[in-house]
């Protein structure tokens, strides 16, 4: 699902122009080794993460962020997401330049591999103020279908409703299917993260069964309708914060939990523990979760307009920093 010219394998080479940023908090470090060449510091590389846990599962950390605080992740995200989405011809459903500049997406999630390669990720929109916000409600409008798609959602929006979009999962994946259970728990960590009780997403009905692994319940009012095109069936499913735990699979719930408390676990800069991470002010002059510096967990991406690659480090708590030592240039 990657291209060979589009990311750097080796760091060595004398093909292209590699760099390595670390992110500390919120600014950029650039660290001097003499295998990589230093560009100058931009505005445009720094930024917080809004959290990272480690999936034993898949060997992936995820990391979670915003569009706008880590550019060059959310683009290597977007990149894979428009692979995959060509793939099986529905690039279309992307709409990679509507959302491309981030406004639309409050936070992503990416799984990382330890060599740095983005394996798959989802994004969140919302929280909803009106129903005429969500992407759902334009997919049954083709259809003239929308009014019980918008009547679901204005009914939920007092008690708080996010919307997943754009999840896939690399071709490549050493454990795919255990990084596909990855990103069913996504739609639950964000009901937590956004402290909403709603989540909900439009799905093929052939990865109906999937979602459902962590409490994600088909719309029984909204019909099926034919999107992207005639292939597929999609529907409408919810995921709600009082019920989940009720419906997901048994083998889900551990994975829910130990993910769980790595995300809420971090502390902030003046001691406290937050129940959940404040989307609203982290970033934004309060601070956000703190990790560890000791040792960074790296991303490979490119620009491929300046035939440049860069290794990209964010820092990880320290007791799983060994993971990413062999990624450190010394």
């Amino acid at each position: 699902m990657f291209s060979p010219a589009t990311y750097c394998d080796d760091f060595h080479t004398n093909r292209v122009h590699c760099e390595r940023t670390v992110v500390k908090g919120s600014s950029i470090d650039r660290v001097h080794r003499s295998q990589f060449r230093i560009a100058t510091s931009s505005p445009a590389h720094s930024g917080d993460v809004i959290a990272t846990y480690y999936d034993p599962a898949t060997g992936c950390e995820f990391v979670v962020a915003r569009p706008a605080e880590q550019p060059l992740l959310w683009l290597s995200y977007l990149d894979g997401a428009r692979a995959s989405y060509r793939k099986f011809g529905v690039e279309c459903v992307l709409e990679y330049d509507r959302i491309r500049d981030g406004s639309s997406t409050s936070l992503f999630y990416v799984a990382l591999q330890p060599d740095g390669q983005v394996m798959g990720g989802m994004r969140v929109q919302g929280p909803y103020q009106s129903a005429d916000q969500a992407h759902a409600v334009e997919e049954w409008a083709a259809f003239d279908d929308d009014a019980e798609v918008r009547r679901e959602i204005s009914e939920r929006i007092p008690a708080g409703v996010i919307e997943m979009k754009t999840g896939w999962v690399s071709d490549t994946a050493s454990r795919r299917a255990e990084l596909t259970a990855g990103l069913a728990r996504l739609f639950v960590h964000s009901i937590n993260l956004m402290g909403v009780r709603y989540a909900f997403g439009t799905v093929g009905t052939h990865a109906v069964k999937r979602w459902q692994t962590t409490g994600g319940v088909v719309s029984a009012n909204v019909a099926p309708v034919a999107y992207p095109d005639s292939r597929y069936r999609t529907v409408l499913m919810w995921w709600d914060r009082e019920t989940y735990a009720d419906l997901a699979a048994v083998e889900q719930l551990p994975a829910i939990m130990d993910e769980s408390s790595q995300l809420t676990g971090g502390a902030r800069s003046d001691g406290s523990i937050p129940s959940r991470v404040d989307l609203l002010t982290a970033g934004r002059g309060a601070p956000a979760l703190t990790f560890s510096p000791t040792q960074p967990f790296c991303f490979k991406t490119a620009v491929s307009t300046t035939e440049q690659c860069r290794l990209i480090c964010i820092p990880t708590r320290g007791s799983r920093g060994d993971r990413a030592s062999n990624l450190v240039a010394e």
